[in-house]
């Protein structure tokens, strides 16, 4: 077989416009002959394809099952890619969520309340304040009065006991001179 006839056969071959008889040829050709060194990559090809008495090599039992598995796996794998970008897309809404939250709050609670007079006149402010005023002294003075009380009793117990220790004093006197 000529050059140009091994090129033109191995390109139609990896079209795959051959026949079953020129594939033979082929396989024949590279099994038996020797081929120049271009054409060492598709010696190999052919000769791995099919074994040494030129039928073509069985595929092992499975392998179109195992392909489909296999091509299944990277379907579920994609699909929890898609699952696990969605999962971060959700946190990094929440999380912008909260911040927005946050800001919020925290701007309606810093921003000054603006104070408003509880009198309408200066008049009613003063009648107030004096009312206060004579309220606190009112309750102030009815202490007064209890710390008085107190200041009474607590004079009167002192009293009570000075005279206790002076009595002491004078009966262990009394005894030691005896």
């Amino acid at each position: 077989m000529e050059n140009e006839e091994l090129i033109r056969l191995l390109d139609r071959y990896y079209r795959a416009e051959t026949s079953a008889d020129e594939e033979k040829r082929l396989f024949d050709y590279f099994r038996n002959n020797p081929v120049p060194p271009r054409f060492e990559a598709d010696k190999a090809l052919f000769l791995s394809l099919y074994d040494a008495s030129g039928e073509e090599v069985s595929l092992p039992a499975g392998l179109e099952e195992r392909i489909a598995a296999q091509i299944d796996s990277f379907g579920r794998e994609e699909h929890r890619h898609w699952f696990t970008v969605r999962k971060a897309r959700i946190w990094v809404a929440s999380v912008a969520a909260i911040l927005l939250v946050a800001f919020t709050v925290g701007i309606i609670a810093l921003r000054p309340v603006p104070r408003q007079d509880t009198f309408t006149s200066t008049q009613e402010a003063y009648a107030e304040t004096k009312r206060a005023l004579a309220l606190f002294a009112a309750k102030l003075d009815k202490g007064m009065i209890a710390v008085q009380r107190v200041e009474q009793t607590q004079t009167s117990i002192e009293k009570q006991l000075n005279k206790i220790n002076h009595e002491t004093d004078m009966y262990i006197f009394a005894v030691d001179s005896i």
